[in-house]
C-alpha cells in the first residue's frame, strides 16, 4: 500500500537587492538638481516610481562638503560635488534598470542629465554600465520583510483590508449570500492571493 503525498509548492524567494552609485557632477549640477528636487517635494506625483512596486526604498542626496566633528579631523570638501543615489528594491537588477529605464527614462534624464560621463538613456547596456562602474558594494542594508517582495506585502495589505468584511459576512450570511460576497472578493483580490 502506497502513500499519497499532497506535493509540496514552493515560491521563489524574492531577490532584494540594493544599489548605491556616486556620481561627480558638472559645475552647474548642484543648482540643477536642488531646484528638481524641490519640485518634487512640491510635486511628489513628479518622481514616476509610484508605478513601481519592487521599490521598497529610494533616495537621491547632493554632497557638497563633509560634516566636521573638530579637531583633530582636518575640515575637507570635495573637489566636486556628489550626487549619490540608493535605492532598495526586490527584483533581479537586470530587469530592474531595464523597467526603471523604460518607466521613467525622462525622470531619469533630468537627474543625471548634470553627472560626468552620464551616457544617457537610449541604451539600457551602457546605463547598466554606467550604474556597475559607478556603484559602490553596501555593507548594511534594512530589510523590514527579508522574505517578502514589496508586490507581496502591498499585496498581502490589500487582501487584509477585506478580511474583516468577509468574517463578518461568513457569520451573518448563508453559504449562498457568502458564496457570492467571496468570489466578488476572489475576482477583486485574485492577483493578490
Amino acid at each position: 500500500m502506497t502513500e499519497e503525498v499532497a506535493p509540496t509548492i514552493t515560491f521563489p524567494r524574492p531577490t532584494n537587492a540594493a544599489i548605491t552609485m556616486i556620481t561627480p557632477l558638472e559645475w552647474w549640477g548642484v543648482p540643477w538638481l536642488r531646484m528638481q528636487f524641490q519640485a518634487t517635494r512640491l510635486f511628489p506625483y513628479l518622481k514616476g516610481l509610484e508605478q513601481f512596486r519592487s521599490v521598497y526604498f529610494s533616495r537621491w542626496s547632493i554632497v557638497t562638503g563633509f560634516h566636521h566633528n573638530g579637531p583633530p579631523q582636518i575640515k575637507e570638501r570635495p573637489r566636486t560635488p556628489y550626487l549619490v543615489w540608493e535605492v532598495l528594491y526586490s527584483a533581479e537588477t537586470g530587469p530592474y534598470i531595464e523597467s526603471f529605464l523604460t518607466g521613467i527614462r525622462g525622470h531619469i534624464k533630468r537627474l543625471w542629465d548634470s553627472s560626468q560621463g552620464f551616457p544617457g538613456v537610449d541604451s539600457v547596456t551602457d546605463m547598466s554600465r554606467y550604474i556597475a562602474d559607478l556603484s559602490w558594494a553596501d555593507s548594511y542594508d534594512y530589510w523590514a520583510y527579508r522574505d517578502a517582495s514589496v508586490r507581496m506585502i502591498l499585496s498581502g495589505l490589500e487582501v487584509s483590508k477585506e478580511h474583516a468584511f468577509l468574517t463578518s459576512a461568513a457569520q451573518s450570511c448563508g453559504p449562498e449570500e457568502f458564496a457570492t460576497i467571496y468570489t466578488g472578493f476572489l475576482r477583486r483580490r485574485g492577483g493578490d492571493l
